[in-house]
């Protein structure tokens, strides 16, 4: 997983200055709990940090770096006048005082397969646009490589071992037989904005389905959030054909889209309650890069012919003697797509046929680069409402894919 802020500034100098300005000043208890933690047990350690630096990041050095952007947006944007950048100390009020708005994109699945982190062949020139104004976080990590344990804590703030969701049958509020969980009264970063006064609205998946239940509302959202189906890539309502990757026809209403849709319509209706105007804290979650991944057939055009996609670097299951180390990829995931089962199955001994590999992994680019026009929209809106400069952007993801069970990192 990796964060990026719209604004400049050095994780380690900000979690420092951030841990100081809280507990001298605005500290819930709900920040209070892993702040202190964090700066008696890891902020004394060397940290890995967004300079490219090669030094080891310590355990829970994902939640460290998570803890230090929460906190950024939590106590900067609701009021404290920490400088963190120049750009932050100039930017215009809009009618709400020194409070920015809050954009934050979290999409699913999505491994670092961007321009912005070297790839040569991703076409992402939106979400590239963010990083040349902004800091990038090159050494991130998620706390749990699946996608609802790792929403779980990083929307509540907190490691799975305190929200006890490691699984797709417990949340942070409640237990999978209905007693309440570890978190049943805890407050959500969305959550936090929300009693500050600001406006907070979501589309698509944010929160994983259900866990939390009502996608966390009313507790975390002022409307109703909204999670878009994805399509399943399947011939016909009917059919058992499913395969790993599809093109849609032109012109189709996916997920993606649709989601990008509500929250353009929900931030034009926000611009227009003149009456009302106060701060937004919009969270969309894109679905794209999870399987089945599915894309408009016309991305396409912007890739080379499948035959010049690269194949995977490692393509043959690890030593038994490093098994201990590493889980290696499931191939229950994968192989009973029909596709794949066609192009001759899958194992942990017997690799995807690479001319498969090659037409799934364009797939997976293609469905990155729709996302990536997505994102573009968001932008553009931001724009033609005047609020581009008093906006700060978030862009992060769950986890990464395939190899996503790595010893649960």
């Amino acid at each position: 997983s990796f964060l990026w802020i719209w604004y400049p500034s050095d994780c380690w100098i900000g979690c420092i200055t951030i841990a100081t300005h809280t507990l001298n000043s605005v500290c819930p208890p709900f920040v209070c709990t892993p702040l202190i933690d964090g700066i008696k047990v890891h902020l004394a350690r060397r940290m890995a940090c967004s300079d490219g630096s090669s030094r080891t990041p310590v355990h829970g050095f994902s939640m460290k770096l998570k803890l230090c952007v929460w906190l950024q947006l939590s106590v900067y944007f609701l009021g404290g006048s920490l400088p963190l950048s120049s750009a932050a100390s100039h930017a215009p009020e809009s009618g709400m005082g020194t409070q920015r708005n809050v954009l934050f994109i979290v999409v699913d699945n999505l491994r670092p397969a961007l321009g912005a982190y070297g790839s040569d062949i991703v076409v992402s020139p939106n979400i590239d646009e963010i990083t040349q104004n902004g800091t990038i976080f090159a050494r991130a990590y998620c706390q749990e490589a699946w996608c609802s344990p790792s929403r779980n804590s990083f929307l509540s703030g907190r490691r799975p071992r305190q929200t006890q969701a490691w699984n797709f049958r417990d949340s942070f509020r409640t237990a999978y037989d209905g007693t309440p969980g570890p978190g049943a009264n805890w407050t959500t970063l969305p959550g936090y904005f929300k009693q500050n006064g600001y406006y907070t609205t979501s589309s698509g998946k944010v929160f994983h389905p259900q866990l939390p239940a009502n996608l966390d509302f009313p507790q975390s959202w002022s409307d109703r959030p909204v999670l878009q189906e994805k399509f399943s890539c399947v011939t016909n309502a009917s059919s058992k054909n499913r395969t790993m990757a599809c093109a849609l026809p032109d012109g189709v209403l996916d997920a993606d889209i649709a989601c990008a849709n509500l929250t353009v319509q929900r931030l034009t209706a926000w611009w227009a309650n003149t009456t009302e105007r106060r701060p937004f804290f919009a969270a969309v979650g894109f679905q794209g890069p999870r399987l089945p991944w599915s894309y408009p057939a016309t991305v396409l055009s912007r890739y080379p012919p499948e035959g010049n996609i690269s194949l995977a670097l490692h393509l043959e299951s690890p030593e038994p003697s490093e098994r201990e180390e590493i889980e290696w990829f499931r191939p229950t995931e994968v192989a009973f797509y029909t596709d794949v089962i066609a192009s001759g199955g899958i194992t942990h001994a017997k690799p995807m046929a690479a001319t498969h590999q090659r037409h799934v992994r364009l797939a997976y680019y293609a469905a990155i680069t729709h996302i990536d026009d997505q994102v573009g929209r968001l932008l553009a809106t931001l724009r033609d409402l005047a609020v581009d400069a008093n906006t700060v952007i978030v862009f992060t993801a769950d986890h990464a894919t395939w190899a996503k069970t790595t010893r649960g990192q």
